[in-house]
């Protein structure tokens, strides 16, 4: 690249001044391979292609087509990198712009649209681009020159390539090569050079020039030849110094001229002579070859001359001394003049290994200087370190002090890490508090109530103890099922004991719901007492009403018929009507023999016809207090066949087959049975005529014993004393026993239906009773209780 070399040259041959400003060469290649997009060998016009632009290398011509298209080309890239590569060796080298210079020509034939474009890049960023407009025709080619100036010369340092290219178009769309042409393409760039980069010993206000050493003078004397050898006399700045330059001088002393021969009186006859005096300096390389030299002549005239020559000589580029061979001034004289005083100091920059091996890994010792800087700073940087066992333990221990037991700070350290891994491993541990709430409430959540799931763990316990805790309860069905059968074996069917407890309750209720019933046996015997005292020798009354029935009529003697009226008081007719007595009481319909030879029929109202006239007379007369009257007692019939009493106790033991419930099942013959005969859905056998005569006539006996019944309840406040009160009232509850209708309450059924199961919400707990209520409520419980009470003391 001419940039390059450009730059090189100044730099060796030249010593310039600080931001010396210079211009490079053309950068641009006037070849077709430099300009992409385009073909090679048109120069304008023909028929034949024109969909791209074409590039003349003969004429260093682009000419576009009929189709908008570009050519570019990429600066060489060495033109920047060279840039960047002198910045590092400390060049100075700064680009402040760019110069251009083309030739356009959209004129005529060759006409259209251009436009031209240049950009600087960082790789594939843009750091500046400049647009030219060049559609306005032209005459001919015109020249078009310029210069950019970077404003800011620091920012385009980062700049490594550089694009210039132009967009034409042929706008008539014709075949071939006739659109705008570009001639003669040229860039420049404008740099700078800053020589304190380049020496620092260039000035005093350069960059490091407190680096920069001057030597003493390095002559051995100050007259005559001198010279050095550079690497000798300045062994002791070390291989790797640079020199920047010398600072040589002299002093002269040079006579006027002089009468060659004769001089008389002021005026010399031969002529004068005249002193010269000078000094060649000169540098040379390792390869002795001249790089400096410089001769100085100092004519003394006609007046003569003296002083002293001075000289700071600086390379453009510092060098270093290796590179360097000798410094030699030689004076010389003639006439009458001298050169004393003779020095030269070099201007160097010691060599940085003299002071520090670490300078640089080539100096000599950098190695065993760079070990003990490593070890100095850091004795772990090498096992072999002086130190190193003990700073690797301290570095292990500070990096964690559990490395070792004897670290300071393990117990603590070890705390920390077994409370990290396990909060339960101290109660000191931070969190232990939570952490074993954590773990009681994972093993069994009913530790707290406050653990999670503490509401389902609990209802769980409740159910597995009690199914019955909750309706929601595994098994609550079941064991609400068990519980109601243990408490009642009738909750259910199902229910263990089911059976005999329904059997209990129906043998309970009733003795003759079964034979094996307990009690069924008196039970059977009572029922058919209360039918008829003389059901069984057993029966209460059995004595007496046999008595009245069968034995001859005793005495009218009212002392006799008190006996006897008092002796029925404990009868079984008359204990059926106590309202205490939880037997049905049947009605005794009797048929009687009167003294006088006459039959009546009619109800019993203690179970004694004759001792119901003995009440009836009682209850009729007037006046005062009577005695009672006789009872008119009459004989016996004549016994029965036997054969005829057998058959009365089979249809008495049919009539004692009994439904379920209870009640009298029909069995044929007999009062019962005319009795049951309209409940019963069976249809009955055809009566006898006996049995037939005994129904007409227990039918008369109820209508007139309702109708007795009436008049006797008008008739019961006119008895003069209680006895009499209480056998008339018999006698009226009797007769209301046969009124139509007066039992349909008791033949009802009542269905029982399923209700709420029972539910035990509070098991076996007991409340206690507040003592304070009953001051409270105390009184209003006993005056309540006085008003109940009152109705029965008027």
């Amino acid at each position: 690249m001419k940039l390059v070399f450009v730059i090189l040259a100044f730099l060796v041959t030249s010593f310039v001044n600080a931001q010396t400003s210079l211009v490079s060469e053309n950068v641009l290649t006037p070849t077709v391979n430099a300009w992409s997009g385009s073909v090679a060998g048109q120069n304008g016009g023909y028929s034949g292609g024109g969909n791209g632009p074409a590039f003349n290398s003969t004429t260093n011509t682009l000419i576009f087509g009929y189709t908008t298209a570009t050519a570019t080309q990429r600066i060489a890239a060495e033109a920047f990198a060279i840039q960047h590569a002198l910045d590092l060796s400390n060049s100075g080298i700064k680009i402040n712009g760019y110069n251009y210079s083309w030739q356009i020509n959209n004129s005529g034939d060759q006409s259209g649209t251009l436009t031209g474009q240049v950009q600087f890049l960082r790789g594939t960023s843009v750091l500046r681009t400049d647009t030219y407009d060049y559609n306005s025709p032209t005459n001919g080619f015109e020249l078009k020159t310029g210069t950019q100036i970077f404003a800011n010369q620091e920012s385009m340092l980062a700049g490594d390539a550089m694009t210039l290219s132009f967009t034409g178009k042929d706008s008539r769309f014709w075949a071939g090569y006739y659109g705008p042409q570009v001639r003669n393409p040229s860039i420049t760039l404008n740099y700078t050079t800053d020589p304190c980069l380049s020496n620092p010993a260039y000035s005093p206000s350069c960059p490091n020039y407190n680096t920069v050493v001057t030597s003493g003078n390095l002559f051995t004397g100050i007259t005559g030849p001198q010279a050095y050898a550079i690497n000798q006399a300045l062994s002791n700045a070390g291989a790797g110094a640079m020199i920047h330059g010398f600072n040589y001088g002299y002093d002269y002393n040079v006579s006027g001229r002089q009468c060659a021969i004769f001089d008389l009186f002021g005026f010399c006859l031969t002529g004068y002579n005249y002193s010269d005096a000078g000094v060649s300096t000169v540098i040379t390389d390792s390869n002795n070859s001249t790089i400096y030299s410089q001769s100085n002549v100092h004519n003394g005239g006609d007046n003569g001359t003296s002083g002293t020559y001075a000289k700071q000589f600086r390379f453009g580029t510092s060098r270093q001394i290796t590179t360097l061979g000798g410094f030699a001034m030689a004076p010389w004289t003639s006439g009458n003049a001298s050169i004393t005083n003779m020095y030269s100091n070099a201007v160097y920059t010691a060599d940085p290994c003299n002071a520090n091996p670490l300078y640089s890994p080539t100096c000599a010792g950098y190695a065993e200087a760079y070990f003990t800087q490593q070890c100095t700073a850091n004795p772990l940087s090498n096992p072999t370190c002086p130190g190193y066992a003990q700073a690797y333990f301290t570095q292990q221990c500070t990096a964690n002090p559990l490395f070792d037991v004897a670290c300071p700070g393990y117990a603590s350290a070890y705390l920390t890490y077994q409370c990290t891994i396990n909060p339960l491993y101290s109660t000191t541990c931070a969190g232990y508090e939570t952490a074993y709430f954590d773990q009681q409430c994972s093993i069994n959540p009913l530790y707290n109530s406050r653990c999670s799931g503490y509401a389902a763990a609990y209802k769980t316990q409740q159910c597995s103890i009690n199914p019955l805790y909750d309706i929601t309860c595994n098994g609550y069905a079941q064991a609400y099922h068990d519980q109601q059968c243990t408490i009642n074996p009738l909750y259910a069917s199902d229910c263990p004991g089911y059976a005999a407890a329904y059997k209990t309750q129906q043998c309970t209720a009733n003795p003759l719901y079964a034979t094996d019933c307990p009690g069924y046996a008196q039970a059977y015997l009572n029922a058919q007492c209360i039918k008829d005292s003389l059901y069984s020798t057993k029966c209460e009354g059995y004595a007496t009403a046999y008595a009245i029935k069968y034995l001859t009529p005793i005495s009218s003697d009212s002392t006799v018929a008190n006996a006897v009226n008092g002796s029925l008081s404990d009868t079984a007719a008359v204990k059926a009507n106590d309202p205490s007595n939880t037997k049905v009481a049947v009605a005794q319909v009797s048929t009687t023999v009167n003294t006088d030879g006459s039959v009546s029929t009619g109800v019993s109202a203690t179970g004694d016809t004759n001792v119901d006239k003995a009440i009836a007379s009682k209850t009729t007369s007037t006046g005062g207090s009577q005695p009672a009257a006789a009872v008119q007692l009459t004989a016996p019939p004549p016994a029965a066949p036997m054969a005829q009493r057998q058959d009365n106790k089979q249809e008495e033991k049919k009539s004692d087959n009994k439904p379920e419930g209870g009640q009298d099942k029909p069995s044929g013959g007999g009062p019962q049975q005319t009795q049951n005969a309209d409940s019963g859905n069976s249809k009955p056998a055809a009566p006898t005529v006996r049995q037939e005569l005994q129904a007409r006539r227990e039918a008369a006996a109820k209508a007139e014993a309702v109708e007795k019944g009436k008049n006797l309840a008008n008739e019961m406040g006119k008895a003069t004393d209680m006895e009499s009160q209480k056998a008339v009232q018999n006698v009226v509850i009797q007769a209301m026993g046969f009124t139509p209708g007066f039992d349909a309450y008791g033949k009802t059924m009542l269905p029982d239906v399923v209700g709420y199961k029972p539910f035990t919400v509070y098991s076996n707990q007991r409340n206690v009773e507040n003592r304070n209520t009953l001051r409270m409520f105390g009184g209003t419980d006993r005056l309540h209780n006085e008003m109940i009470e009152s109705q029965y003391k008027r």
